[in-house]
């Protein structure tokens, strides 16, 4: 998905949906995380969540859209853009860029080669990429027997803000 939310709430989403009349992108989390994120920063992402339309695991990159400066060069905000994209595209992007390993954390070092894995976390420790969060359904049972801190008490693999101290302990 593309879409614009103006900051009296009207939307404009490609490709077209409808969200009913009551829908206002003021009151979405991809709009109040770009909105909060301050005029240094030009894109805000999101932490991983599961698409309510059923494409599965996505990020949203999103950035605010600022109108002309005025005479006491204050800037106005116009609205909010956003994309989506799928999760993995999110998880390639630092092996792609950087010498970082495309394992999984579980994996690395299990060959005897000396290899590094990356992140990608906000400012409030919640993680934007962890390759546990593609974990197929087999790793997921697997891991969650052998007691590991990464299966939440309810039973279930927390994907959607997961904090750096729970997930990898000895980096918090």
């Amino acid at each position: 998905w593309l879409y614009y939310g103006t900051t009296t709430g009207m939307a404009f989403i490609f490709p077209p949906n409808y969200w009913g009349f009551l829908y206002d992108p003021t009151r979405r989390p991809w709009y109040g995380r770009a909105i909060s994120s301050g005029t240094q920063v030009r894109a805000a992402i999101s932490t991983p969540y599961l698409d309510s339309g059923g494409a599965g695991l996505m990020n949203t990159l999103t950035s605010v859209v600022w109108g002309p400066r005025s005479n006491t060069n204050e800037r106005k905000i116009n609205g909010v853009v956003g994309f989506d994209f799928l999760y993995p595209v999110m998880n390639n992007m630092l092996p792609e860029m950087t010498d970082c390993s495309s394992k999984a954390v579980r994996d690395i070092g299990q060959s005897g080669t000396r290899e590094i894995s990356c992140w990608l976390f906000e400012l409030s420790g919640l993680f934007l990429s962890h390759s546990d969060f593609l974990a197929s359904k087999e790793d997921k049972e697997k891991f969650g027997q052998g007691g590991g801190t990464d299966v939440a008490d309810a039973g279930e693999w927390p994907i959607e803000n997961v904090f750096v101290g729970k997930k990898e302990p000895d980096l918090a």
